[in-house]
């Protein structure tokens, strides 16, 4: 067994002692609360919610900022420069603005890549962003709801059609995607049920 629990007092978070010998990747654990070494090892805090803020979207703009848009329909703006000083991989960046507006969403939105050396987690964005409003704050699709909240997307659609979710305020349809408030997923089905992957 590669983890064992360390002991705590009720109430506490678990703590998990790893091996020093052990590779991990970090990646793979939904989102650490707390990764420190102590007394040779690696001790890792998990948090009681584990959720990951998938990103939908990113735009590269001026003075190397990125807009960032998350599955949950929030939309942040985080700004890369202080990277530069911080992690040496990062200054190739401040070099070439080529490099920089070649970024792209990471397969499967848990993060932001420039290429096999340069990327960022989907929750050093989010913790670190700034938040912006937009006209489509709120909205998701009805894709990343359904995953959210545990539901089928025919659900949804069900919803729609006896008027439990009401067409044009709740939800809309835009060509062949369903977009729906975060609001009304809050109002009709309660928080998200499901950790977003």
């Amino acid at each position: 067994m590669f983890f064992t629990q360390d002991e705590r007092q009720p109430g506490q978070r678990p703590q998990w002692a790893l091996d020093p010998a052990v590779l991990l990747d970090l990646s793979s654990i939904i989102h650490c609360q707390a990764v420190y070494t102590a007394e040779s090892r690696i001790i890792i805090t998990v948090p009681k919610i584990c959720c990951f803020h998938k990103v939908k979207a990113v735009t590269a703009l001026p003075d190397y900022r990125l807009s960032v848009q998350f599955a949950e329909g929030v939309t942040k703006i985080y700004d890369i420069k202080p990277l530069f000083e911080k992690w040496a991989p990062f200054k190739i960046l401040a070099n070439s603005s080529d490099l920089f507006f070649s970024v792209e969403v990471d397969p499967g939105g848990y993060g932001i890549i420039w290429n096999d050396d340069l990327d960022l987690s989907c929750d050093e964005l989010y913790e670190n962003g700034e938040s912006i409003k937009t006209p489509f704050d709120g909205l998701m699709a009805f894709t990343d709801a359904t995953q959210l909240w545990g539901l089928n997307e025919s659900t949804l659609r069900k919803a729609i059609a006896y008027g439990k979710l009401i067409n044009g305020v709740d939800a809309c349809k835009y060509g062949k995607q369903w977009v729906i408030s975060t609001e009304a997923m809050k109002r009709e089905y309660g928080l998200p049920k499901v950790p977003a992957k």
